[in-house]
């Protein structure tokens, strides 16, 4: 039984209503434009739903100058707003649905009502975030993040909350740094979010005249709280005044000789102008990273950027000569030098005259031929296998290795002066994972080349096949990322790339709830069959206390396998204390055999 107090026909005076759904009838209840309305089972509540009389109100609508909120009463009366559990005081916008077991509720605002809007730190405001990128993998929605840049610090930050607040949802958050940025959450939105973006810099227009603004979209994007919020930053920067920009459109793209690189995190941008810094230079580089990230490519930035660059680059793969070979073949041999010289020949640091040397996998240079390198770097001059004199020799050397050095350097097998010589500058390149927002940028420009090397359409990759990729640690790298590209180029017919087509060495690193959706063996569940979406299938909203344990344990299984199962490492890189990682590793039961490659401490 429902009973309310007041008039039920329609007023039209503006004041604000709540419209009861009911038995397949609507009715309107009014509410005052000023005061408090109880809803419950309590005697003394205005609108009375079923119950005993004996229970206190189950929530109070608060109205007040055209605002309207709400707060929630007895723990017993479950009360939902837009199918959100009520636990503290929200505002009420018109359109609200408020849900008291089997009676529903539609609140409808006078005209001139609006809420006022507050913005969050950036520490409420990523922590939201999570939750919601943690929501769009589970359920394959898209969110949108936007960036505001006003110019200027606004000296009031009402009217320019107010103005935000005309162009966006209730379920929207806002962030203020305190200074001039200001970040918009749009859970739901995709693409499309350039909309309302659009709308926002058009009204901020009197307020801040310079504002612009910049969009990441996730999982076009980037999967992550803090990669979303980097990547429209990243989008921001990228914007003039009144224009909105987004992540996926705005890729840098560099050109290095015959090389084209494409970046979008920021840390990439960054070591490409410390790059463009030492090209000029003379000095020897060192360039240290994970097999596949990239090292030739930034060696021959090295070489194109620099004056030598119409002289050849040669590159040298120290780990593919013999030693018995090795000196024969860097510094070349005499006519006569050894069984089988049987004429002179120039070695291959001579054939990079006046250019670059480039000294892949420097690592594996031989211990004994190390003394003779670290002289030809250091003099300029070489001597062929079988000379007694020496010839000058104007190079550059550049070395890359995925190697440790400094513990090659105490293990007794690379030369500790060799090693200060060619550290000079030391590039360090990070391994994919650490640069997630160049992980779309890179699937597309390896897409648009495999496809036109193989002389069909371009291809496009399914939001699905986004978050798979997004969700790969990547130990091969851009390697790794280029081969799996062309392996669904090669293998699929159809247009679109879906996570169907993955290799199963991406498909097998996705999260726990993402395990059945998409793979090559899925299937539709059968009716009363299990929900892939576990572990929360058993409630229809999960708490955000689960969530967020299952997005730490997430992450911390995802840095155990990027670390190869090394836990101090891996709690550096989720900037957790090992005390309290080693805790909440016994916590959630994670076992050394759940990471790849066993358990190293």
């Amino acid at each position: 039984m429902v009973t309310w107090e007041g008039e039920s026909e329609l007023s039209g005076d503006g004041n604000p209503y709540l419209l009861l759904f009911l038995d397949n009838t609507t009715r309107r209840v009014d509410l005052p434009a000023d005061g408090e309305f109880r809803i419950g089972s309590g005697a003394d509540c205005q609108l009375v739903v079923e119950g005993d009389g004996s229970q206190p109100a189950a929530a109070t609508i608060h109205l007040h100058a055209g605002l309207a909120s709400v707060t929630p009463g007895a723990e017993a009366c479950r009360v939902r707003v837009n199918d959100e559990l009520l636990d503290r005081e929200r505002p009420l916008l018109a359109g609200d649905t408020l849900s008291m077991g089997s009676t529903s509720l539609v609140f409808h605002g006078a005209v001139h009502s609006r809420p006022h809007r507050t913005a969050s730190g950036i520490e409420e405001f990523l922590q939201r975030l999570a939750i919601e990128t943690l929501r769009s993998s589970r359920s394959g929605r898209p969110l949108a993040v936007l960036a505001l840049d006003l110019h200027v610090p606004p000296k009031d930050l009402t009217p320019v909350l107010d103005a935000i607040s005309s162009e966006i949802r209730v379920v929207d958050q806002v962030s203020w740094d305190g200074r001039s940025e200001v970040l918009v959450l749009l859970p739901e939105t995709g693409a499309d979010a350039r909309n309302p973006a659009a709308r926002i810099l058009r009204t901020l227009k009197s307020l801040a005249p310079r504002v612009r603004a910049g969009l990441a979209v996730c999982p076009l994007d980037a999967s992550t709280a803090d990669s979303l919020v980097a990547g429209a930053r990243r989008a921001l920067h990228a914007a003039s005044p009144g224009q909105v920009t987004t992540l996926s459109l705005h890729a840098h793209v560099v050109q290095a000789g015959p090389v084209e690189i494409v970046v979008a995190d920021p840390t990439m941008l960054r070591l490409l102008d410390l790059v463009r810094r030492l090209a000029p230079t003379q000095l020897p580089v060192l360039i240290v990273g994970e097999t596949g990230v990239g090292k030739e490519v930034m060696a021959q930035a090295l070489h194109s950027w620099s004056d030598r660059s119409r002289r050849p680059l040669v590159t040298i793969n120290c780990a593919a000569i013999t030693e018995s070979l090795f000196e024969s073949e860097l510094f070349g041999h005499m006519r006569g030098a050894f069984t089988g010289a049987s004429e002179a020949k120039a070695g291959l640091l001579e054939s990079a005259e006046g250019g670059t040397a480039f000294l892949d996998e420097i690592g594996e240079c031989p211990l004994g031929s190390q003394v003779k390198l670290l002289r030809a770097i250091e003099t300029r001059r070489i001597a062929r296998v079988g000379s007694v004199s020496e010839r000058p020799v104007d190079i550059r050397v550049v070395a890359a290795t995925n190697r440790n050095l400094v513990e090659a350097v105490d293990g007794k097998t690379f030369r500790q002066d060799l090693f200060f010589r060619l550290s000079t500058a030391v590039i360090h390149v990070p391994p994919l994972r650490q640069r997630p927002l160049d992980i779309p940028v890179l699937a597309r420009a390896f897409l648009e080349r495999a496809c036109r090397a193989s002389g069909r359409p371009t291809l496009s990759l399914t939001s699905e096949a986004y978050r798979r990729l997004l969700q790969h640690t990547w130990p091969g790298n851009v390697r790794e990322l280029r081969n799996v590209i062309d392996y669904c180029v090669a293998t699929i017919d159809s247009a679109v790339i879906d996570a169907a087509h993955l290799p199963e060495q991406v498909l097998r690193s996705t999260s726990p709830w993402m395990a059945t959706r998409g793979s090559a063996d899925s299937s539709a569940p059968a009716s009363g069959g299990t929900s892939p979406f576990l572990p929360f299938a058993d409630r229809p909203f999960p708490s955000l206390r689960d969530e967020l344990r299952e997005l730490e344990k997430t992450r911390m299984l995802q840095a155990l396998d990027a670390t190869g199962g090394v836990r101090n490492k891996a709690a550096a890189m989720l900037g957790m204390p090992l005390r309290t990682f080693v805790t909440r590793l016994k916590e959630y039961g994670i076992e050394p055999a759940q990471s790849p490659r066993g358990d190293r401490s």
